[in-house]
């Protein structure tokens, strides 16, 4: 049987980043910015490891009363992620523009018991709504592709969404009077070679600066059969990685095949959602085979922080 998102499941530290945890002082709360690696290098003292749990009491009534707010609730994986933190039990909000082509979901997601929101995307409105909803938690899983964006006339579609969006959504988080965790569905390979690499890395550095708590998801070629876009190149892409990566499996290179592979949208949310509530991804990269669940329970614990987690890494 799986610990809870935020047990430390027999977390026996073999490494200088962690060989001061305290269990009992973390069991069931996060950290505040700074990071369990900050936290437990103070002479292993419990008092220093303040509970991000202390303030979600007041907020919520309940220190694992979550309140998550999903940016992009309608892409691929946002679509995923809201039911899944309602499987969670989390208080979900999921954001729609209403001109989306995709607004028909609205009942979809009213259906599992999430709030939907129309909120527009500009600076005060969006300030304004989410200093009413105090998330615990907000969830960037926005992106566009180059037809959708030249159908709705952006120039540059990365610049507008990918960081434009991560831009607005951080500024208004920076203003409210709790700071929410960011968690922002990022790609492998964020801040490389070409203008949608170049894009994602300039969010999560967005996101780095902005002060507040954070969990940067990268992400492999996200792909699967339940994918409703026309997208050839990926799927040609999927088509050769996944018996590529099987065949690394079986010789041995089991992680190189678990960071490689192709990811679906259900554990894509699988892992956005234990990654985004668990306390020792707090400020920290998680890479694709951390995403999934093999890469975290079978190993029982996350990789141990290191250059990746600093920027431009």
């Amino acid at each position: 049987m799986e610990a809870p998102l935020d047990e430390p499941r027999r977390l026996a530290p073999r490494n200088r980043h962690t060989k001061s945890y305290d269990p009992r002082a973390m069991h069931g709360s996060e950290l505040t910015r700074g990071s369990a690696v900050a936290a437990t290098n103070a002479a292993g003292n419990a008092a220093s490891i303040t509970p991000l749990a202390d303030h979600l009491r007041g907020r919520h009534g309940s220190e694992r009363s979550y309140r998550a707010f999903v940016l992009g609730a309608t892409g691929y994986v946002g679509r995923a992620l809201v039911p899944e933190l309602r499987r969670l039990g989390h208080s979900t909000v999921a954001h729609m523009r209403a001109e989306s082509p995709r607004a028909g979901l609205a009942p979809e997601f009213r259906a599992v018991g999430a709030e939907v929101d129309m909120t527009a995307l500009e600076p005060d409105a969006l300030r304004s709504r989410l200093s009413t909803l105090a998330p615990t938690h907000i969830f960037l899983c926005h992106g566009t592709t180059s037809r959708r964006a030249k159908s709705e006339g952006l120039a540059d579609p990365y610049e507008a969404i990918d960081v434009g969006l991560t831009r607005l959504v951080v500024d208004a988080a920076r203003a409210l009077p709790e700071p929410p965790r960011i968690v922002l569905l990022s790609s492998m390979g964020a801040g490389g070679r070409g203008a949608y690499l170049a894009a994602r890395g300039r969010a999560e550095a967005l996101v780095r600066a902005s002060g507040l708590p954070f969990t940067l998801c990268r992400a492999p070629l996200l792909s699967g059969p339940d994918r409703d876009e026309s997208r050839p190149l990926e799927r040609a892409a999927a088509a050769f990685l996944r018996p590529a990566t099987a065949i690394a499996a079986k010789l041995g290179l089991a992680r190189v095949a678990s960071r490689y592979s192709p990811m679906d949208a259900r554990e894509a949310a699988d892992g956005l959602a234990r990654s985004g509530f668990h306390y020792m991804t707090i400020d920290r990269v998680v890479l694709a085979d951390e995403l999934r669940r093999i890469g975290v329970y079978e190993r029982e614990r996350w990789g141990p922080r290191s250059t990746r987690d600093e920027g431009r890494h």
